[in-house]
């Protein structure tokens, strides 16, 4: 029986100092500045011509009224994974399109930050210019993302960080 109580506080006591061990493969919490910098860093001339392409032909074929099939390029960020816009997004996308057609565009910026939040900002002219030469616009903010090596051109939520947001994430916000 003491030889049992004993064996038993020897595994327990070796099962203690075994959980409490220091791990040596884990990986230090990286702030999103860091995460930030190593993403940029990782981008090449070809990142960039990938995801101006396919803006100029989304924007192009809005542009010639070809709003079905050129919606139909876009994507979503949903549960971490790439998935094709919905047909009822796709729809909404488009009554939004024939209310404000896109006359004219121009790029704003297109700002890299992480592989999965990024920004791409467009004019959209829905109108002629007025004699003045003013014409109204709207803003499209597009989010570009890599997955696997592939660039997707996807929606931005209202939810989702933006460059031009009035408070953006802090720069030491630890990134999981």
């Amino acid at each position: 029986m003491k030889n049992r109580l004993y064996i038993i506080l020897l595994l327990c006591g070796l099962l203690v100092v075994g959980c409490t061990g220091k791990q040596k493969d884990a990986e230090p919490i990286k702030t999103y500045d860091e995460v930030e910098s190593e993403f940029i860093a990782s981008l090449t001339a070809n990142d960039t011509l990938a995801v101006m392409q396919a803006a100029d032909s989304l924007m192009t074929g809005l542009k010639n009224g070809e709003l079905e099939t050129s919606l139909s390029k876009l994507f979503m960020v949903e549960n971490r994974t790439i998935v094709p816009l919905s047909p009822a997004k796709i729809a909404e996308l488009c009554k939004h399109f024939r209310r404000f057609p896109v006359v004219d565009y121009k790029l704003e910026h297109l700002v890299f930050s992480v592989a999965a939040l990024n920004d791409m900002k467009y004019s959209i002219q829905f109108a002629k210019k007025d004699k003045a030469g003013k014409a109204p616009t709207i803003s499209f903010v597009l989010n570009p993302v890599r997955m696997n090596g592939t660039w997707y051109l996807c929606v931005k939520g209202k939810e989702q960080y933006s460059k031009d947001m009035r408070n953006p994430i802090h720069p030491k916000t630890p990134v999981y």
